[in-house]
């Protein structure tokens, strides 16, 4: 199976210029393969009958180069033969000054591409940034906060999340891998990030490509940061419940002075029992995720 020749299709050249002397060109190529089995990669290897190679020069402007290749089938013959046309297109604009390691021949030697990006979330908190809980003040004052009954339900507050999204070329796609990171937390430090404040929310890939005959997948990694931290969520220790001493196991009601229980929720402490006058209130913690270590990832 191979490719039998190469022609230029007739009156498909053109080119285009711009004020800023940038030259663009197109040359639309037939090809006849001796099977209609062939594929993209048959052409691709056909570099001594005329295809281009990827950054070769347009026949009559050495400034241009190719920077794109198009094959695709257009005939299956009677004789076994498959006709392709193949569109390639060049280019004077070539960055390699502004991404000199974005040209490298090879896509496995390229770097990893990062963005940067955020998302509002509305959540709920149960303190504010300066660790003040959510209550009224409809009770004693403690370290300069009166310690009432809590908010039912607790402020929503906007919180922006940053997004850091890596994309990068890998020999192939470890499918095991990335399920065992999504939604996985940092366990370590990560690119300056502390510990529990980064959540993998995508790991995913598309492929195999094709590029200078290598095969490659596209991977693609969304890392969702948190400055409060994914790990532990607090939650304010209140309830219409509790126990009278600590020994307790049967939680009661609170009551009102005349007596009459009440479903209002009050402060808590650690052992269960009313939360005392004086005491700072007390968060329970909740683990919603499980952690693993960035630093494998190699991002």
């Amino acid at each position: 199976m191979s490719v039998v020749s190469v022609t230029t299709k007739y009156a498909t050249n053109r080119g285009t210029a711009d004020v800023h002397g940038r030259r663009q060109y197109t040359i639309v190529l037939i090809v006849d393969c001796d099977s209609t089995s062939d594929t993209e990669q048959t052409i691709y290897a056909a570099v001594a009958l005329g295809i281009p190679v990827k950054y070769q020069a347009h026949p009559a402007d050495s400034g241009a180069l190719c920077k794109q290749l198009d094959p695709h089938k257009i005939a299956e013959l009677a004789n076994g033969h498959a006709i392709w046309e193949v569109v390639c297109k060049y280019d004077s604009k070539f960055d390699r000054e502004q991404h000199p390691n974005q040209d490298v021949a090879n896509p496995l030697n390229r770097p990893t591409v990062f963005t940067w990006a955020g998302a509002i979330y509305t959540e709920t908190q149960f303190k504010d940034l300066d660790g003040k809980a959510y209550v009224n003040t409809a009770g004693p004052a403690v370290g300069g906060q009166r310690m009432g009954d809590p908010l039912d339900p607790p402020p929503l507050t906007e919180q922006v999340h940053g997004i850091i999204t890596a994309t990068r070329n890998v020999a192939s796609f470890d499918e095991a891998k990335a399920e065992s990171y999504r939604n996985k937390v940092n366990s370590d430090t990560w690119r300056g990030h502390a510990k529990d404040t980064c959540k993998i929310a995508v790991y995913g890939a598309h492929g195999p490509l094709y590029e200078n005959g290598v095969e490659f997948f596209s991977e693609n990694i969304e890392i969702h940061t948190n400055r409060r931290k994914w790990i532990p969520l607090e939650v304010l220790n209140a309830g219409p419940r509790h126990l009278k001493e600590d020994t307790d196991t049967v939680p009661v009601l609170g009551e009102d002075d005349d007596g009459t229980k009440s479903t209002v929720p009050v402060l808590l402490a650690a052992d269960g029992t009313k939360l005392a006058d004086d005491a700072d209130p007390y968060y329970l913690e909740f683990r919603q995720y499980e952690r693993a270590a960035f630093g494998p990832l190699n991002l």
